[in-house]
């Protein structure tokens, strides 16, 4: 007879498949890595936010004893960038240095200390250049411009209308204008950035790198390094935390790899906490001017923004960003709490006043399939007595409320690629076992026990039965990366089509020799069992074994 349904193990509390090699310090870091013959590197950091490099000596570097390998930018010309549209850095300061922290130079020594003295031995002559700390200062510029095509230091500039704005000012009861002014983040994961390049004897190079996105650095390596792909490979270990910081090609990750081509022998480099924050790809600094018009019930009729970012000195992902905050508004929150206490509407109320209806298509083109914000909304209100405490605490003492939409998915058309957003791949072995290849970075977010608990439910096996191996070039499938929410949706949904042509594969082979359809069997419980004579019965393992 057929046993009980086991509950699903979706949307369980279960622990994370990786969460005993973390807690008991088995699971491996990028630093925690070692090799035979390991190098340790060290980077030189420009003491300028701008200037021209007239001489690089690197010779008392070279001469001191142990040094095996000393790089410049005369040695490594290719400009490279995570997006298509901004392909504007080098791996070390070809010309001029453009941030203080940029990169000039770096050795690899057979330990720290000897690459540090080495560092220091590195002779410059810098002819400095004005430097620009404010963006709309920056924008005003002429000449010395930070990079020569680029007019005004503006990356790009993107106009996008949606609507009739006029009339929707026209038709407003009040309009409001704020600028906001908001600060520079970087995230400060536990883990700094750190990387570990090996080359093969046959020439081939494999890289462990705290990356959020394995593939990019792939494909940024070979193209840097002037290799095949096919002859590159990048391993994502364990990752003290990413939050976005690691989501692009970080400059030490292909430094460590050219360090170690020209050694010939393994380089790793790990950033100190000061150079984190030099080269962190944060968010930016950003400007924003919000007028925003409304009814008097408070319901929205026009929004228009400008928007300011100050992307630092390369482009990165700044072009996706701005585009982001532009559809998104993440100043918006503040100015629509100072609009309900002018028109004396509850803060909590004029949001339920603008709610969506999923499905639907936003104004600004956005996809809304499914719609949480009213539930949450409420809940917030309910459980934090925002009725008892709003307008009624002391002085100095307060509640507010904020709520934001997020994307998932990011398909933008800036990052467009030939390559497949994601893909999984599923190998069931002869024993019942089944493996998961998937390309999806893990960096804290539960993205691998959620593939794990997506393949388990639907072929009905304990997660125990399901392994997963992610992020490795060499093993895995394509996969984009780890950001702007998208793993889950990508990710996930690969693994649940990749678990159901599994599952149809074995039970159409497993039909005829129980005399049933593939349409009245059913996985469950790690069996599988007909619905119509329940004494045909097997175990998962003897079904893959019948199948095959």
């Amino acid at each position: 007879m057929k046993s009980s349904p086991q509950p699903s193990v979706i949307g369980a509390r279960i622990p994370m498949v990786d969460g005993v090699d973390k807690v008991t310090g088995t699971g491996k870091y990028a630093d925690d890595l070692t090799l035979p013959g390991m190098l340790v590197g060290k980077i030189l950091h420009s003491p300028h936010p701008h200037a021209r490099i007239r001489s690089i000596d690197t010779s008392a570097a070279e001469a001191l004893p142990g040094v095996k390998a000393v790089v410049t930018g005369r040695e490594t010309p290719v400009k490279y960038g995570i997006l298509p549209v901004g392909h504007d850095e080098t791996i070390f300061a070809v010309d001029k240095v453009r941030y203080i922290g940029d990169n000039v130079a770096a050795v690899a020594a057979p330990s720290e200390a000897m690459a540090e003295d080495a560092v220091q031995l590195i002779r410059l002559d810098y002819e400095t250049l004005p430097a620009y700390f404010d963006p709309e200062q920056s924008m005003r510029a002429e000449d010395n411009l930070i990079h020569e095509d680029r007019p005004h230091n503006i990356e790009r500039e993107y106009h996008h209308q949606f609507g009739n704005v006029e009339e929707g000012f026209a038709a407003a009861d009040y309009v409001r204008e704020d600028r906001f002014d908001c600060a520079e983040v970087t995230h400060a994961a536990l883990e700094p950035q750190s990387t570990l390049a090996n080359f093969s004897p046959d020439g081939r190079l494999t890289v462990w790198s705290s990356t959020q996105v394995p593939y990019y650095l792939m494909k940024t390596l070979a193209f840097t390094l002037q290799m095949a792909e096919e002859n590159v490979r990048v391993i994502k270990p364990l990752i003290g935390g990413g939050f976005g910081g690691k989501s692009e090609v970080i400059p030490l990750e292909l430094a460590a790899a050219v360090l170690a081509r020209k050694a010939g022998a393994p380089v790793k480099i790990t950033y100190t906490r000061e150079e984190v924050f030099y080269a962190h790809r944060g968010r930016p600094r950003q400007i924003v001017e919000l007028k925003t018009g409304v009814t008097r019930q408070g319901k929205l009729t026009a929004v228009e923004a400008r928007i300011i970012q100050d992307g630092g000195a390369y482009c990165g992902y700044g072009v996706v960003t701005i585009l982001y905050s532009g559809q998104l508004l993440f100043a918006f929150e503040q100015q629509l709490n100072r609009i309900a206490t002018v028109l004396g509407i509850d803060p909590v109320e004029i949001r339920r006043r603008n709610f969506l209806k999923a499905p639907c298509r936003t104004v600004n083109d956005l996809r809304v399939l499914s719609y949480g914000y009213p539930e949450c909304i409420e809940q917030v209100a309910d459980r934090s007595g925002w009725k008892q405490k709003y307008g009624r605490l002391p002085y100095g003492k307060g509640i507010g409320i904020a709520g934001s939409h997020y994307v998932s998915g990011a398909a933008n058309p800036i990052i467009r690629s030939a390559m497949p957003h994601t893909t999984v791949n599923l190998t069931i072995d002869r024993d019942g076992t089944v493996t998961i290849f998937t390309g999806a970075a893990e960096i804290g977010q539960g993205s691998d026990t959620m593939q794990v608990q997506i393949v388990a439910a639907e072929l009905g096996l304990p997660m125990e039965q399901v392994k997963i191996i992610a992020a490795d070039t060499g093993r895995t499938p394509v996969d984009l990366g780890s950001y702007s929410s998208r793993v889950t949706f990508m990710a996930g949904n690969a693994a649940l089509a990749a678990a159901r042509e599994a599952k149809s594969q074995i039970l159409t082979a497993l039909a005829p020799k129980l005399a049933a359809t593939p349409g009245n069997l059913v996985m469950e419980n790690g069996n599988v069992y007909c619905r119509d004579d329940l004494r045909l019965v097997m175990s998962f393992r003897d079904a893959v074994r019948l199948a095959v």
